[in-house]
C-alpha cells in the first residue's frame, strides 16, 4: 500500500508498480503523520509496517520480522544501514571500526552499518529528555494494527519528531519492542528537509511532548525479565497455548463462538485477536477454534462464525404422542418381583398310571 501525499501526478508510479494499492490524499502535502494515519485506516491486514518513501527494505525483512513477532508477540524493529554524505576522515574512522560498507570518494556518499539500541522500558518512560535522548528504532517497525488505534495514531499536529512521539506513546501504553539484530532497512540521511527543520524546532517539540505526557498514565512494561526486551529463549507454541488457556479461563464462555480461520496461509502461524489481543496460539488457515466475539466483529473476514441450522419443532401431524394410561396387564401374564420368585424350583410330579378296566368275557 502506498499513501500518495504529494502534489505530483502518481501515473508513473502506477505504470511502474501496477499491483500497488494507492491511497491518494487529494494532491496536497499534509505531512508524515497525516499520511501514515490514512494508510492505517485503509489497511485491512492485522499487522502493519511503516516505510518512508526514501527508505527501502531487505527482500527478507518482512518475513524475518514476522517470524520474530510470532515468537514474541512484541513490536519488531531491526538494525539498519544508513546512506549519508561524509568526508574522507570520517569514512576512514568508520572503516577502522568495521562499520563502513561502501564509500565513494568522489560523491562522498557512504553506506554505514548501524546497530539499533536495545529497548529499555524504564528509559523509554523517562522520555522525552534532551540530555539523555533515547531513540531505539526507526519508524519501520512491525506491529499489530490494533496498537495504532490503542494510542490514537500519529499526532498530526507535529511538524517533525512525530515518529519518536509515536513510539514513546506505544511504550507508555505497555507495548514492548524487541530488536532483531540484522540490517534489514536502508535509511537515507541526506534526503528531504524535515530532519533539519525538526532539529531547529527540537526544544519546542520536546516541551510539547512533555506537556502532553504529563496528562497520561503509564501502563507499565509488558516485557519479560525486566527492562530489556532482548529475546534469548523465544516462547514455544506450548507456552503460548498455556497463556491462551489462562486468558480464556478468566473470561465468560458466552463471549466465545466456534469459528473457521479463513487466513490464506495454511501453515501454522501465531494468531492474535485484533480487538482483545488474545493469543490464540499457532493456527493455520482452515482450522476451527473458539474466538472472542469482539475479535470476530473486528475481523469478520478472518473469523467465519459457524452457522448452526435452526431445528424447527415437529408439527402435530408428524408426531403422535401416545396417551399414558394406567393399564392392568393381561390376565395371562404375571408380573413378579424378585422377591416373589421361589428360591428352589420344585421337581415336577410323576404322572400316575391309569389302570385300564379289564374287558369282561361273555360266555
Amino acid at each position: 500500500m502506498v499513501v500518495w501525499d504529494s502534489k505530483n501526478d502518481p501515473s508513473d508510479i502506477l505504470r511502474t508498480f501496477p499491483y500497488i494499492h494507492l491511497v491518494p490524499l487529494g494532491g496536497t502535502a499534509h505531512g508524515a503523520g497525516f499520511a501514515r494515519n490514512r494508510g492505517v485506516e485503509a489497511a485491512r491486514a492485522p499487522l502493519i509496517c511503516f516505510l518512508d518513501a526514501d527508505d527501502w527494505l531487505h527482500p527478507d525483512a518482512l518475513q524475518k520480522m514476522y517470524d520474530l513477532h510470532n515468537q514474541t508477540g512484541f513490536i519488531i524493529y531491526s538494525d539498519y544501514v544508513g546512506k549519508a554524505e561524509i568526508d574522507s576522515d570520517l569514512a576512514q574512522n568508520l572503516r577502522q571500526d568495521g562499520r563502513l560498507i561502501d564509500y565513494n570518494s568522489k560523491s562522498k556518499l557512504a553506506i554505514i552499518a548501524h546497530r539499533s539500541l536495545e529497548f529499555e522500558c524504564d528509559r523509554a518512560f523517562r522520555q522525552p529528555d534532551q540530555k539523555d535522548m533515547y531513540i531505539w528504532c526507526l519508524v519501520t517497525t512491525l506491529m499489530p494494527r490494533s496498537y495504532h488505534s490503542d494510542i490514537g495514531g500519529y499526532d498530526e499536529s507535529m511538524p517533525s519528531w512525530e515518529d519518536w512521539d509515536y513510539n514513546l506513546r506505544l511504550a507508555r501504553a505497555g507495548k514492548c519492542f524487541v530488536r532483531l539484530p540484522e540490517q534489514l532497512v536502508c535509511y537515507r540521511f541526506y534526503s528531504g528537509n524535515r530532519r533539519e527543520n525538526g532539529l531547529k524546532q527540537f526544544g519546542n517539540l520536546v516541551q510539547y511532548m512533555q506537556d502532553k505526557f504529563a496528562k497520561d498514565v503509564i501502563m507499565g512494561c509488558g516485557c519479560q525479565g525486566g527492562g530489556s526486551a532482548s529475546i534469548t529463549e523465544p516462547r514455544t507454541p506450548e507456552m503460548l497455548a498455556q497463556e491462551q488457556a489462562r486468558r480464556l479461563s478468566s473470561m465468560s464462555d458466552d463471549n466465545f463462538v466456534m469459528c473457521t480461520y479463513t487466513h490464506p496461509n495454511l501453515g501454522e502461524h501465531r494468531v492474535i485477536g485484533p480487538a482483545t489481543q488474545i493469543d490464540y496460539g499457532f493456527r493455520g488457515g482452515g482450522q476451527e477454534f473458539l474466538v472472542h466475539r469482539a475479535d470476530v466483529d473486528a475481523a469478520p473476514n478472518l473469523f467465519l462464525k459457524e452457522i448452526v441450522p435452526a431445528v424447527e419443532p415437529p408439527s402435530k401431524q408428524e408426531v403422535e404422542v401416545p396417551a399414558i394410561e394406567d393399564e392392568l396387564p393381561p390376565e395371562n401374564i404375571a408380573i413378579l418381583s424378585d422377591q416373589s420368585l421361589p428360591t428352589e424350583i420344585p421337581a415336577p410330579e410323576k404322572p400316575q398310571k391309569v389302570k385300564k378296566p379289564r374287558a369282561s368275557r361273555t360266555k
